[in-house]
């Protein structure tokens, strides 16, 4: 009876100790289970971060705005505290400063102000739109000038700009004898201010329009400027005397050279006088020639 009693004494201690052997093993597996599961979360948190940070700088990298802010905010949302959060709050600034100066100058577009914006964000997202508005700006520029010189300047300033082509063609255009708007503009001021200062009698004027190497002036071949003055001073000997001078049909060609550039222009114009009230009126033909800085060289006319 005692031996049985003993048998199954030892036979509940081995159930006990397995049933011991088995809670310690789930707990062991429960507790490497959610080791396990932390690791794995923090591994795929790690993972979805680096992914969303070089996602970030991956559209940095190439100027993607619009891609680069879905990111910035998709970071922030779900790694607000992430390794790279403060690198992430440093380039939302910067994107939001730059955003908001471009508003400005999209409000205002001049060349101060674009060149501004890029001296301010030198490697900013919106430089190359910047630089591409200052080009056409530019260009447009030039175009209307429609001169060597201010094409020139373009080339100077965009040497491989969008528009460099055509300057560049527009420029061999003008270099073999094509007037360009700007010269033929710049050839009638010279003209118009020549005999308006004739017509007001301003020495000063007068001679800003003349070059200091002259040819023939109204006759006179070798003219100086002292003969151009005193021709000048000859219209208004008269006390009271009033003259008016009207250009017209001018046609203007360009002639170059190796060495030279000047304008051979044909025009006509209308001189009027009134003397006591009595006016008379005289057409004239005439010619001139001017240098490249639009300085009369010769000058000549003959009543029609």
């Amino acid at each position: 009876m005692i031996r049985q009693e003993n048998v199954k004494i030892k036979k509940n201690h081995h159930i006990g100790c397995w049933f011991v052997l088995i809670v310690l093993l789930a707990v062991i597996a429960g507790v490497g289970t959610y080791c396990y599961n932390i690791y794995k979360e923090k591994r795929d948190f790690d993972a979805g971060e680096q992914r969303a940070w070089l996602a970030i700088e991956r559209y940095d990298g190439k100027d993607q705005l619009d891609s680069l802010v879905a990111s910035l905010h998709r970071y922030q949302k779900h790694y607000p505290n992430g390794r790279h959060a403060d690198q992430v709050r440093n380039i939302c600034l910067r994107v939001d400063s730059e955003r908001r100066d471009w508003k400005q100058v999209r409000h205002n577009v001049t060349l101060e102000n674009l060149e501004e914006f890029i001296r301010q964000h030198s490697d900013g997202y919106y430089r190359d739109e910047a630089s591409r508005m200052i080009d056409s700006m530019l260009y447009l520029e030039a175009k209307t000038a429609d001169t060597y010189k201010a094409y020139r300047n373009y080339i100077q300033t965009y040497e491989n700009g969008i528009y460099a082509a055509r300057a560049k063609a527009r420029m061999m255009e003008l270099l073999k004898g094509c007037v360009g708007r700007g010269e033929a503009i710049e050839v009638e001021n010279t003209l118009n201010q020549h005999f308006r200062a004739l017509a007001e009698n301003d020495r000063e004027m007068l001679l800003s329009t003349v070059s200091r190497a002259l040819g023939t002036y109204v006759g006179k071949t070798d003219a100086t400027r002292a003969d151009i003055v005193k021709y000048m001073l000859s219209i208004h000997e008269t006390p009271g005397r009033q003259v008016a001078f009207e250009l017209s049909n001018l046609s203007i060609a360009k002639l170059v050279d190796e060495h030279t550039l000047h304008y051979n222009v044909a025009f006509s114009f209308d001189e009027s006088v009134c003397v006591d009230g009595e006016e008379t009126m005289r057409s004239f033909n005439a010619t001139a020639i001017l240098d490249f800085n639009y300085l009369i060289c010769s000058l000549n006319f003959k009543a029609k």
